[in-house]
């Protein structure tokens, strides 16, 4: 077995408005059969545990992709859908037998991912014991209230990351319904906050163990940069191209699509006036941002 990574997704699945929302299966899908691939151990987890709630869009229509389908279908996975541990249930212990941590988008994330107390010890235990913290597209706000023990301070200040952008958020309608911009938080915790070029770009920023993604279509890449970071004998797949540059990727076990990944671009640049992280979730009873559509994939992937 080459390696095992750890999946935490959500539990939040309530709606606001008429929009029900949970996981985005493409970003729990890809990344799983990408680390399959290489030979990975794959456990998926959420922040209660039982069943993970996929918003409804990514699992039908133009949304649901030949990875998100092949994962709702398959035996195996169906079955691990239905019955995941919760981050209360892992030791240590249990930490330690991780490589890396993932932690997928949906909308949900933003409203348990910050309260969770458990996650938080995930994501700092992992850190202190130099793991691979990951996540994608809304998946950073399960990294908001982490702290680095060393330090004291948000493991995202001074770091190079990114995320669901301002941008992409009002494109889909929900930037005044989200509890937070995610953007904003990762910028005042002190992250160097990038993005692609336009919104849907497939872009993913790897600063030392730290490594992120912009949105659903930064999925597979996000897994290959982790794969090739966790095993460094992984090729990166590039096609002669300068360090920093779009990286040419093998193709996808089950759509047979190419995507792109990359190593560090460049080293952080500290940023001024840090903040510490305080819970921006709203205490309603009527919770839950809606879904993120997406694009066509970009003809080009960004990676920093």
């Amino acid at each position: 077995m080459a390696g095992k990574i750890l999946v935490v997704a959500t539990s939040w699945h309530d709606t606001l408005g008429d929009a029900p929302t949970g996981s985005w299966v493409e970003e729990i899908a890809s990344p799983y059969y990408a680390w399959r691939s290489h030979g990975f151990q794959v456990t998926l987890a959420s922040i209660k545990g039982g069943e993970v709630h996929f918003d409804p869009s990514s699992t039908s229509g133009d949304f649901l992709t030949k990875e998100a389908d092949a994962f709702l279908k398959g035996a195996d996975t169906a079955a691990m859908i239905q019955n995941t541990k919760s981050v209360a249930d892992f030791s240590e212990e249990d930490l330690n037998q991780y490589d890396a941590l993932f932690i997928p988008g949906g909308h949900g994330i933003m409203f348990d991912g910050p309260e969770s107390s458990e996650l938080k010890k995930i994501v700092e235990h992992m850190w202190k014991q130099g793991k691979i913290i990951s996540a994608v597209c809304h998946g950073p706000a399960g990294l908001l209230p982490a702290v680095d023990p060393s330090s004291g301070d948000s493991i995202l200040k001074g770091k190079r990351a990114c995320g669901f952008t301002n941008s992409e958020e009002r494109a889909v309608g929900k930037h005044d319904l989200v509890p937070y911009s995610l953007e904003d938080k990762m910028k005042e915790l002190g992250a160097d906050f990038e993005c692609g070029p336009a919104d849907w770009s497939e872009y993913v920023v790897k600063d030392g163990k730290l490594i992120t993604g912009q949105n659903p279509q930064s999925s597979r890449a996000v897994a290959e940069v982790v794969a090739s970071t966790v095993l460094p004998h992984i090729p990166p797949q590039h096609e002669g191209k300068a360090e920093g540059e779009g990286f040419k990727a093998r193709g996808h076990p089950v759509t047979g699509e190419h995507h792109a990944h990359g190593d560090d671009k460049v080293p952080p640049h500290p940023q001024s006036h840090m903040h510490q992280w305080q819970s921006p979730v709203r205490q309603t009873t009527h919770t839950g941002p809606g879904t993120a559509s997406r694009s066509a994939r970009p003809d080009k992937s960004y990676v920093g």
